[in-house]
């Protein structure tokens, strides 16, 4: 008996940790993380950081600029900004939000990861691939999808 109520504590317990993470993490993120790839697709590097509440002094632009070109080069070029995923990271309650640049069909799909280390703002920025992003989000204990992606919606694009 006392190993079920133990058992039960501890499941209360973990499900009212993930909640919490959930709480806290601000969802506007996710607008604002959007608005910024797709700034940066238009070569608008110093607008994106800007959009990401991050610093956009000179040397933080060409670092940025740098980034984007090394990590995802012609890529950039088109990219979706409907689906995306915050998930709360390491021990110390820090979160991403992972952008993937095109629908993530794939594994390899290359992926903006924005980092933040309080859910209120970001603080830094990575690349990955859709396949890294589905391993972190296994072992979260917070994950918040907006748009979650599924592969059989029908999109129509009209011809230019």
């Amino acid at each position: 008996m006392r190993r079920m109520i133990c058992a039960l504590l501890t499941l209360v317990l973990l499900v009212s940790a993930g909640t919490a993470l959930a709480e806290k993490f601000n969802t506007k993120l996710f607008a604002s993380g959007k608005e910024a790839l797709n700034l940066a697709s238009y070569g608008e590097a110093k607008k994106a950081l800007k959009k990401l509440g991050m610093a956009t002094d000179e040397e933080s632009v060409q670092a940025f600029e740098q980034f984007l070109d090394e990590e995802f080069g012609d890529c950039l070029s088109v990219v979706q900004t409907e689906v995306a995923v915050a998930y709360a990271y390491g021990k110390n309650g820090g979160y991403r939000v992972a952008i993937p640049l095109e629908a993530p069909d794939y594994d390899d799909t290359l992926t903006l990861v924005l980092k933040s280390r309080d859910g209120q703002s970001y603080s830094g920025y990575a690349a990955t691939s859709w396949a890294d992003v589905q391993k972190q989000l296994k072992d979260s204990a917070s994950v918040t999808w907006k748009d979650v992606y599924d592969p059989g919606e029908t999109v129509i694009l009209a011809d230019d």
